[in-house]
């Protein structure tokens, strides 16, 4: 017998009830660096509001060194958060300093996972510990990076059989760090993944059963779910500054899988979701969003996501009958300015009226299907050369003219890490690197710029500057 069918066989003993989450449903522990070897660090964790006796009022984290700490809860008076009638977010702040600079994996651990997930130790998931770990590091190639990625979408999307299931993390990096985006195995400890764990599509698979996570934007498709249960996936978002790798975080989450007749909204930007667009400083860019819901009657929720909306001008999600639009503005200024592009994050969600095959009186919004667009901006400035910045010894570039590469000799007097722009003769930015603070040296790669001729302009952490002229042959 398969593996597919023995699994099969499994899920049939479990009853209706056993398949309802009952505590973690997700989470993830987010950082900020506040010092040169201390960290404020906060286990988000999303959990079914009705397992009272599962209900944690505290959490223990470990911090990489040795040390652990209990954490109280901190939102709603000590509470928690609810987000809907049956699902609450719990944030535990705590703060850490250490002895020495090194890389450290930040680490907590509840006891039981959630009863009847059906891909993890099936049928006895609740016997599993719920474990989230991030690792930061305080060594010179993290230098500059100063917080983790912020997740900023809620990990509460849930799916029907034989509709397509999505999801996006929407992460946002304040550092202008790289983020890449992968599927992980659920761990139960360090190091130790969760036993007799097996990938969503594993369960009832074929060519219509497939998912799929984009490494550049976190988005999850999976189409389409084949069977109705809770299945447990993890996704790790890796940064990276210069090239190396700085930190992670890893999100766990429950998905739900129903039975059911809903169908998902669709989306319609009015820019590509394919591509990076570039903008330039000073630019207003207008985002039109329409939606639509192919089954009647139904309430679609509009929300965007992104590090480019703020606290204060967060448009809320409004809920409408029937087709709808909205629109996203943005003034690019120079603030924005960075090498990695922003994403910005687009969702409708139904409200699960015709979910479990037929209408459910006051449906909680979770039990909804979700659409997500997602839209990548990358901001291109020109970049004035600053005289008055300038030091007295000019930048010392050699060989050069060259074809490729230069060896650039690090001021003595430069402090914390340094930016190296090379401009054109219009001034525009063609290419940007970060050097760590430290260096003495730094080899420069430009190969695919076309032979011309070139201002190098490198900046140091205190807005000092060096000019250096680069002939490219």
């Amino acid at each position: 017998m398969s593996k597919a069918n023995i699994f099969l066989l499994l899920l049939a003993l479990f009853s209706a009830s056993a398949l309802q989450a009952t505590h973690n449903v997700g989470g993830e522990i987010l950082y900020r660096k506040t010092g040169p070897l201390s960290v404020e660090a906060w286990i988000v964790t999303y959990t079914n509001a009705l397992s009272v006796s599962a209900d944690r009022d505290s959490l223990v984290i470990c911090w990489g060194d040795g040390n652990c700490q209990t954490l109280a809860r901190s939102n709603g008076n000590g509470e928690g958060e609810l987000i809907t009638a049956l699902f609450k977010r719990n944030v535990y702040l705590g703060t850490h300093t250490y002895a020495q600079a090194a890389q450290f994996t930040i680490s907590m651990m509840d006891p039981n996972r959630s009863a009847g997930i059906i891909n993890v130790n099936a049928p006895t998931s609740d016997n599993v510990p719920f474990y989230l770990e991030s690792t930061l590091s305080f060594l010179p190639e993290a230098d500059g990076s100063s917080v983790s990625p912020v997740l900023l979408e809620i990990p509460l999307d849930d799916g029907i059989v034989g509709q397509p299931y999505e999801h996006v993390p929407s992460a946002y990096d304040e550092d202008g760090d790289s983020l890449t985006f992968e599927f992980a195995t659920p761990l139960q400890a360090g190091n130790l993944p969760v036993p007799n764990y097996v990938f969503p599509t594993e369960i009832a698979p074929g060519p219509d059963n497939v998912m799929t996570i984009d490494p550049a934007t976190g988005k999850i498709v999976w189409n389409a779910p084949q069977y109705a249960g809770a299945y447990t996936i993890a996704i790790l978002i890796k940064a990276y500054r210069g090239g190396q790798l700085v930190e992670t975080v890893v999100r766990d989450m429950l998905i739900e899988i129903g039975n059911g007749l809903n169908t998902p909204p669709a989306i319609q930007l009015n820019m590509p979701e394919d591509q990076v667009i570039d903008v330039h400083v000073g630019d207003q860019v207008l985002v039109t969003v329409a939606a639509n819901d192919p089954d009647a009657g139904q309430s679609l929720t509009f929300t965007a996501s992104s590090g480019l909306i703020t606290n204060a001008d967060q448009p809320a999600g409004f809920a409408v009958t029937g087709p709808a639009s909205a629109q996203f503005t943005w003034d690019v200024a120079d603030v924005h300015y960075r090498e990695q592009p922003y994403l910005v994050t687009f969702k409708a969600k139904d409200d699960g009226s015709n979910f479990a095959g037929g209408p459910v009186p006051d449906a909680d919004p979770i039990l909804g299907l979700a659409t997500f667009k997602v839209l990548r901006f990358r901001v291109l400035q020109l970049v004035s050369v600053k005289p008055d910045l300038v030091m007295d010894a000019p930048l010392r570039i050699y060989p050069n003219p060259a074809s490729d590469q230069v060896q650039l000799e690090i001021p003595q007097t430069a402090s914390g890490a340094l930016r190296l722009q090379i401009l054109n003769t219009a001034g525009a930015l063609v290419q940007e690197t970060r050097i760590p603070a430290g260096m003495s040296t730094h080899v420069l790669r430009f190969t695919q710029l076309p032979a011309a001729e070139y201002m190098l302009q490198l900046t140091d952490a205190n807005g000092a500057a060096w000019i250096g002229k680069l002939l490219k042959n």
